[in-house]
């Protein structure tokens, strides 16, 4: 009887450890932008950082086609600053694909204005997207890189 105890415990344990690694992996991934938007066409892009770098870790649309299990040929982040404006992008290509996320706030004229969009380019084919009101943004926090 005592066996079978220890048995239970040790497989109780192991399961544990297994869950409490499981978490820690799952805890490396932390979504930085996550859009839906309907017009011109539905769109769904989810941008994460991934232990160090930053991926799109979701893109879904009826005909554009993106393999973002392939690691991105190029990652930049940068910012525009001037007087009551500002934006941050975040630049993701994929061989002649490109995509663009952005996080624009302006209060200009008295008007505060918030957008946030993607813009999808494959050669001379560009496409823009306005995100629907549910949106997730964290790109002003993140530093501009090359």
């Amino acid at each position: 009887m005592a066996i079978e105890s220890m048995v239970i415990k040790l497989g109780s344990a192991s399961c544990l450890l297994f869950a409490a690694s499981s978490y820690a992996a799952a805890s490396d991934v932390q979504v930085i932008f996550d859009c839906r938007a309907d017009n011109p066409t539905p769109i769904y892009v989810v941008a994460s950082k991934v232990d160090d770098t930053y991926a799109l870790t979701q893109f879904e649309h009826p005909q554009l086609q993106l393999d973002i299990g392939s690691t991105a040929d190029s990652v930049n982040k940068s910012s525009y600053h001037r007087a009551l404006v500002s934006e941050h992008s975040m630049h993701f290509s994929y061989g002649e694909n490109k995509v663009v996320i952005s996080d624009y706030h302006s209060e200009e004229l008295g008007t505060l204005t918030q957008e946030y969009s993607v813009t999808f380019t494959q050669g001379d084919n560009k496409q823009y997207w306005l995100c629907n009101d549910k949106i997730k943004s964290t790109l002003p926090a993140i530093e501009d890189f090359d």
